[in-house]
């Protein structure tokens, strides 16, 4: 990612936290410098395509009925 746009996410991030209350303040800095931290790496932001791995079929849903 450039330089530019990483530091306007980052300063976007900051000021988002600073409207937060503490524990949500220290939440969203710990990911800003998780975010910054990972900017380089391209590989993190990249889905496996839905392709690559099996899915297993979805299962009936069972419903009980209350006695009536």
């Amino acid at each position: 990612m450039p330089e530019s746009l990483l530091d306007e996410c980052h300063q976007s991030i900051l000021k988002i936290a600073a409207t937060q209350p503490p524990e949500g303040k220290k939440a969203i800095l710990i990911m800003a410098e998780t975010f910054r931290a990972n900017a380089g790496r391209t590989s993190i932001a990249q889905p496996a395509p839905s392709n690559d791995f099996d899915v297993p079929d979805p299962q009936p849903v069972i419903r009980r009925l209350g006695s009536r």
